[in-house]
């Protein structure tokens, strides 16, 4: 939830921003002196957009939800 705050915040601020979880922790540990017993989860790199990209059309909800399981599709109201 933190994290999205983070990424929210820096787009209301017209900043690009990106979750990295694929990195080498003993590296980040080193670069950033964090010591035993801490471990880094998540990176999030904010800067400068080089452009701005639009959203991806949305899809229904029919198409990204299901009732119990995965193969059962659930056709609700919305």
């Amino acid at each position: 939830m933190a994290t999205q705050n983070i990424l929210l915040a820096a787009y209301a601020l017209g900043l690009g921003s990106c979750p990295i979880k694929s990195f080498a922790a003993s590296a980040v540990k080193e670069i950033l002196n964090i010591p035993e017993g801490v471990e880094p989860e998540l990176i999030v790199a904010i800067g400068y957009p080089d452009e701005s990209l639009k959203p991806p059309p949305r899809l229904p909800v029919s198409e990204v939800t299901y009732l119990n399981r995965y193969s059962e599709k659930w056709l609700g109201d919305m």
